[in-house]
Order: C-alpha cells, then sequence, then structure tokens
C-alpha cells in the first residue's frame, strides 16, 4: 500500500472516530462538528484522487458470486439486527411506538378497540391527565390509536407471543431484498451487492428497525410497488401493474400520506413511460382509479368503524376536528417547514447516512439519465417522498435522521451503488487502495452506527426501566401511577394497559396532582396506588410513593 493510500484511509478512520465520539457524546453542535469533518476527509480523498496517474489500468473487481455476498449480507443483517432490536423493544423512543403497541395489544385479543375506563369523556378533547397517553383516543365509544390499523395488525401476534423485536428487523430485510433485486435487474450483481451494503451500513437505516415504528413496514411496500412497476415496464405485462397498487393499498393504513405520495410518484412515472402505448396506459390508469377507489372507500369504512362517521378520522377527532390538523399545504407554513423543522432534519439525514450516499446517487443517476428508466423512477420516487412531506409541517419526533423520508432512501441506496462504481472508474486505485478505503469506510460505519445505537438505547432505556418496576406490580389490584422525570420519562409517552383492562390486577395511570390519586384509585376500581418514575442518577425504575 503506498503512503498515499494509507494516508486516506487513516483520514477516513479519523473522520469516523471523531464524528462518532461526536456524536455518541452529543457535543454541542454535534450535526455540525460531524458533517465538517465528514467534507473534510472527502476532500482529502479529491486531493489523493486528484494526484493519482491516470494512465495506470484499473481492472473492476471479479465478484462472480455477488448474489451469494448479497444474500449472506441480508442474512448477516436480520441476525444482527434481531439482536440490537430485542435491546431497544421493550422502552419507547418515540410516544407512538406506545399507541401503535396498544392497539396491537386489542387487536390480538379480537376487538377492534378497548372498553373505555370510568372517568372517559364524551369527547377525546376532554380525557383527564391520568388517562391522557400520548396519540391514543378515549372517549365514551372506545378506547384505542389515533394511527391507522395495518401496523399494530402486523404487530399483533408478535405483541401477544412477546417477540415484537424480530418484526422490524425481518420487514428491514425485505426492503434490501427488494433494493437488490432491482439493482442487479438494471445495473447487474455487484451494483445489487453495493446497495445493500450501503443500506445495512447506514445508521439511518438502523434507526428504523430496531423501533417499533411503522416506516419499515411502509418501506418494504413502497419498494415492492416500485419493483412491480420496473418489472411492468421491463415486461410490458399488465399483471406487474396491476399488482403494483396492492401494496400502495394496504400502504394506505400504514402510512396514509407517504401511501398516497408514492402511488401518485408512480402511477405518473408508469404513464409518463406508457405514453406511446396507450391501450397499456389507460389501462394502467383505469387501475390506479380502482386501487384509488379501494383505498378510499377502506379508509372510510375504518373512520365509520373508529368514529362512527366516514368522513372523520382518527386523526381529526383526536383533536375535534374535520380536517387533521397535522397537514397544511399552506404555502407560508411549507416555506417555514423547510427553513426550520427540515434544515435540521436534513443536516442529520446526511450525517446519519453513508458517507457521501447522496452525492454518489446523484452521480449514479447522471451517469444513467438517458439509458436507464430505473433511475428515473428511483430518483423521482425519493424527491416525491421528501417535498410532499413538507405539508406535514409538526416535527417528526425523530430520534437521529427524518424517519418521514425513509420510505425512498432503498433507492438513494441503489443510485448510490451505481455512483460509486462511477467513482471507481474514475479514481482506477489499486487493488490495495480499494481492499483499505473499503475497510476504512466499513470501520468508521460500524462507529457511527455505534454512536448512532447508543443513541437509541439511551433514549428508550429511561421507559425500560420504568416498565420493569411497573411490572412488578402486575397483580396488585393497584393503580400503578407513572410519574415523569423530564426530560428522560414522561408517563404519558408509556400505556401498558390492554384490552382487559378490567381484569388485570394493575391499571397504568399517568401521574396526577398527589392530592387526586386516591380519588382515581377509587374510580378506577382498585385497592391501593403505587407511583412509580425513573431515576436519573441510578439509572433505573423506582417507586417514589405508595
Amino acid at each position: 500500500m503506498t503512503i498515499r493510500a494509507f494516508l486516506g484511509a487513516a483520514a477516513i478512520v479519523l473522520y469516523g472516530t471523531l464524528a462518532s465520539l461526536a456524536v455518541a457524546g452529543n457535543w454541542p453542535h454535534h450535526e455540525l462538528i460531524a458533517s465538517f469533518l465528514q467534507s473534510a476527509a472527502f476532500l482529502f480523498i479529491l486531493a489523493f484522487a486528484a494526484t493519482r496517474s491516470h494512465a495506470l489500468p484499473w481492472n473492476p473487481p471479479q465478484l462472480q458470486a455477488a448474489g451469494r455476498w448479497t444474500a449472506t449480507a441480508i442474512l448477516l443483517f436480520l441476525a444482527l439486527a434481531s439482536v440490537l432490536s430485542w435491546n431497544v423493544v421493550r422502552g419507547v423512543t418515540n410516544p407512538d411506538e406506545s399507541s401503535y403497541r396498544f392497539q396491537a395489544r386489542i387487536l390480538a385479543a379480537g376487538r377492534l378497540a378497548a372498553e373505555p375506563p370510568t372517568g372517559a369523556p364524551v369527547r377525546p378533547l376532554d380525557v383527564p391527565a391520568p388517562l391522557k397517553y400520548n396519540q391514543h383516543i378515549l372517549w365514551k365509544n372506545g378506547w384505542f390509536s389515533k394511527y391507522p390499523i395495518g401496523w399494530p395488525m402486523l404487530l399483533a401476534i408478535p405483541e401477544r407471543f412477546g417477540w415484537p423485536g424480530i418484526v422490524n428487523p425481518m420487514l428491514a430485510s425485505g426492503i434490501l431484498v427488494c433494493a437488490a433485486v432491482i439493482a442487479r435487474s438494471a445495473f447487474g450483481p455487484t451494483s445489487g451487492l453495493l446497495a445493500v451494503l450501503i443500506a445495512v451500513l447506514s445508521p439511518y437505516f438502523l434507526a428504523q428497525y430496531v423501533t417499533r415504528m411503522s416506516h419499515a413496514a411502509a418501506g418494504l411496500l413502497v419498494a415492492g410497488s416500485c419493483l412491480l412497476l420496473l418489472k411492468g415496464l421491463r415486461s410490458g405485462g399488465l399483471v406487474h401493474f396491476a399488482a403494483m397498487y396492492l401494496p400502495i393499498v394496504i400502504a394506505f393504513h400504514v402510512r396514509p400520506l407517504t401511501a398516497l405520495i408514492a402511488g401518485t410518484a408512480l402511477t405518473l412515472g408508469a404513464l409518463y413511460y406508457l405514453r406511446f402505448k396507450r391501450t397499456l396506459a389507460l389501462k394502467v390508469l383505469l387501475m390506479a382509479c380502482l386501487a384509488a377507489c379501494a383505498a378510499g372507500g377502506s379508509v372510510l369504512l375504518y373512520n365509520r368503524a373508529f368514529t362512527g362517521s366516514a368522513l372523520v378520522s382518527p386523526y381529526a377527532l383526536q383533536r375535534g376536528v374535520i380536517v387533521p390538523l397535522e397537514i397544511s399545504a399552506a404555502l407560508p407554513r411549507m416555506a417555514n417547514n423547510l427553513m426550520s423543522v427540515w434544515r435540521v432534519s436534513g443536516l442529520k439525514t446526511v450525517l446519519f447516512a453513508f458517507p457521501g450516499v447522496f452525492l454518489l446517487a446523484a452521480a449514479g443517476f447522471w451517469a444513467h439519465r438517458n439509458d436507464s428508466q430505473t433511475a428515473w423512477v428511483l430518483m423521482s420516487l425519493f424527491a416525491a417522498i421528501v417535498l410532499g412531506h413538507l405539508v406535514q409541517f409538526e416535527s417528526s419526533g425523530s430520534v437521529i435522521p427524518e424517519r418521514y423520508w425513509f420510505e425512498g432512501y432503498f433507492g438513494v441506496c441503489i443510485l448510490a451503488g451505481e455512483g460509486l462504481l462511477v467513482a471507481l472508474r474514475t479514481l482506477r486505485p489499486s487493488r490495495r487502495t480499494l481492499a483499505a478505503g473499503a475497510c476504512a469506510l466499513s470501520l468508521i460505519q460500524m462507529e457511527m452506527t455505534a454512536a448512532a445505537s447508543r443513541i437509541l438505547v439511551a433514549r428508550s432505556s429511561p421507559s425500560a426501566a420504568v416498565r420493569t418496576i411497573a411490572e412488578t406490580f402486575s397483580d396488585c389490584q393497584c393503580v400503578v401511577f407513572l410519574r415523569d422525570s423530564p426530560p428522560l420519562f414522561y408517563g404519558a409517552h408509556l400505556n401498558r394497559n390492554g384490552p382487559d383492562w378490567k381484569s388485570a390486577g394493575a391499571f397504568y395511570a399517568v401521574d396526577p396532582e398527589p392530592e387526586q390519586r386516591s380519588s382515581w384509585t377509587r374510580t378506577l376500581s382498585r385497592n391501593r396506588w403505587i407511583v412509580v418514575s425513573y431515576d436519573p442518577i441510578t439509572q433505573a425504575g423506582v417507586v417514589v410513593a405508595n
């Protein structure tokens, strides 16, 4: 290995070490610090590339067994992801997870909603503090999650048998399979392997498969729909276009806005490439209309079942309105969203994605802009998902990167794999230099993944610790009040009740004012009360009053 190659690898490792320390240690402005270090490392690499003798021949590595390596990488990812997910699953990193899991427990019992406890109001807006869990709906007609039913249905059986930690790793592995198939079909087996490696070495990917959020499920549905579209464009067969809409319709019951954006983008792509095949284009348009009717009709039925009105969604019911407040297409709000929320989200996403992944994806797209429908479809899909979510003006509460954009990230990884091959053909490194660079990049991404894992575990640990101590009283015929310990733990983020709360020993409630504990204990038909919380000094759940 030459001195310059060694220095290049050392620069990459130095970047990774300092960036991961900044992230794991939560240094002030660590996103800016780590992004600056990343830029400095890339400038060093570019300077090294500019001094290379381009007269040297470059023979690309022969990856005859790329398919087997890809399958091995996906299986290894599934095993390691399941272990990491298991360490995070007992707590919550986002209050949405508690809402999803509450609904999953209800569905596992064969019901749509739990019976409302005594004290439930006539309107969801009037929920008393001890019963007010984040993203839940509680009123006279029932107790349930405000979110669509699709993701809780996938969680229901695993939640009942105590192994929900395997679901998202399996769904994420499905996304990797779709990405590998798309990349292999469009660009070759080496691109398929690189797309998978770039994805699994991205902490961005990590953040979605270790939690109980719905993005991995929506991501697999979008990736599967994209794969079917590309198969249809290659074969010209109607069956692939028809099948393309099934995942989209299902996605409307997982993440409705994402499904709407992805379905629109893929339909427009199909109609554009079929513009000279008018008969087939009209059939695809007809199927799109039928899918829209199926999605819309099923959503109306869902609304009626949960809210009593087909035109009022649970999102709107929770806030006492007709149109959900989370969505606004007003230009001033969208502009403010772009300049405030998305600016920070974009910086975090660049930091926690694979180094230079968006530049590499741009290079891959540019190299195939004239000869690949796949490149245009993947680029357009990601751009549509990012821009379409400008109407979602409320903060996503993402722990590290922006979770609203995740469903299009598989396409970025595919294009980045091709972009990496373009860069290698341009730089023409020796095999030793290539090996050193690959090892260095893998090392820094492992460091960044470890740093991101530490953040996720730290976010979920307080609620996991409170859950552990609270569940020791599950048979006590008492009310277990969950007391806030800001900013690490909030009782409203951890609903451990189920549809059988009446016959269960303990009822879990958010801690009210001390003088209200006894009255709420009588209201909920229990004999005594206990207050549990999180102690940041001992980093454990504790009983603070009884």
